[in-house]
């Protein structure tokens, strides 16, 4: 949905599609949602290689569309993205995702020579195709060719920064990798059979995106790379204390009590968190949840006031015999704002479509 709005926005005739597919992107996978506009910053810059921008109306249109796409698109996110924004300044990470390393794949690959010439040799070929299809393709064919060429460097390589995790951010522009290489091979074969009958390229191409499609599923189900978003029976405090929900499936299922590790009986569901510790002593403890403002902590059902520990997370004392803590979040005043403007936005931007959706007019006589 996000390429046929960027096609139809690029085309000047209309950019609502593009800000459907990529508000509802926000919503669902953040990290795919900042690789598709990255690819979109890309075709931008491509645009001036086009005959259709070369006029002053195309590019005062689209400089319009864009404050209203950045805008309205600003509106209809911002509930999401408002408080991630505002928790910038913490502590907050996750562990790298383990991608698919295919410089070490290909590297280790036992191929005797003659094999080797042979893969060399269709490599070759399908570059040749792919320059086909480059030159005998429109525009749009030619943006997805260049864009794919950054891509693949990306993905194969894999660059790896000290301060900054890309690891989801390559997993993305895997996915969006595989659906250029989709579109470019169902553009191959429709170029194959070019002088068929339309009922049986329309079939051809159908079979062809079902195809390549469930090709790509299998791929992802069998070589899906270690995630660790999973929650999970046991914690490793030293660990995870700034990362909880992704290396809590690794760990020994531990806290700190008085800075020393121990093993404490814990339930999670949702957004709650129950932890139940028996000490006839009043002790401190870490526990492994960033520290946020918007939580309601309780102790044997009295509501308790969290500190800030060394690490960014919840720091409580207990109370002598069995403590029963509770721990509840909630939107403050402050995000739920930013869900009544995300409402409004998605008002307005049902208010646009459906401006342009044209409706049946009863001619009226005359004077009537």
């Amino acid at each position: 949905m996000v390429y046929f709005g960027a096609y139809q926005f690029f085309t000047n005739r209309s950019w609502k599609y593009l800000l459907w597919g990529e508000a509802l992107i926000v919503w669902t996978s953040p990290y795919l949602a900042v690789a598709v506009a990255m690819t979109l910053i890309g075709a931008f810059i491509l645009m001036p290689f086009c005959r259709v921008s070369h006029s002053w109306k195309y590019l005062r249109s689209i400089s319009i569309n864009s404050l209203k796409v950045i805008i309205l698109g600003i509106l209809m996110t911002i509930g999401f993205i408002g408080p991630i924004f505002m928790r910038l300044n913490s502590k907050w990470q996750q562990d790298p995702m383990k991608n698919f390393d295919y410089l070490s794949w290909f590297t280790k690959l036992q191929l005797p020579q003659m094999q080797w010439y042979l893969l060399i040799a269709m490599s070759g070929l399908l570059l040749l195709l792919i320059l086909m299809i480059f030159l005998q393709s429109s525009f749009a064919y030619k943006v997805i060719i260049l864009e794919m060429i950054p891509i693949a460097c990306l993905v194969i390589l894999q660059p790896k920064f000290s301060q900054l995790d890309i690891s989801r951010l390559i997993f993305a522009f895997q996915s969006i990798f595989d659906f250029f290489l989709i579109m470019v091979l169902c553009r191959m074969i429709l170029l194959v059979f070019q002088e068929s009958p339309a009922v049986l390229r329309l079939l051809i191409l159908l079979v062809s995106i079902g195809g390549l499609g469930y090709v790509s599923y299998s791929q992802v189900k069998t070589n899906t790379p270690e995630q660790t978003l999973k929650m999970a029976d046991s914690i490793d405090y030293e660990k995870f204390a700034l990362n909880y929900h992704d290396a809590a499936q690794n760990s020994n299922n531990k806290f700190l009590i008085d800075g020393k590790p121990e093993r404490i009986s814990y339930y999670t569901k949702g957004a709650d968190y129950w932890v139940q510790y028996i000490n006839p002593q009043t002790t401190k403890i870490d526990i492994p949840i960033q520290y946020s403002s918007n939580y309601q902590i309780q102790i044997n059902n009295e509501t308790v006031t969290p500190k800030k520990s060394a690490q960014n997370t919840v720091q409580l004392k207990t109370n002598p015999g069995k403590s029963i803590i509770e721990i509840h979040s909630h939107y403050g005043w402050l995000n739920l704002s930013f869900l009544l403007i995300n409402l409004f936005g998605f008002i307005l931007m049902i208010y646009f479509s459906l401006q342009s959706i044209p409706l049946k007019n009863k001619k009226n006589p005359e004077n009537s």
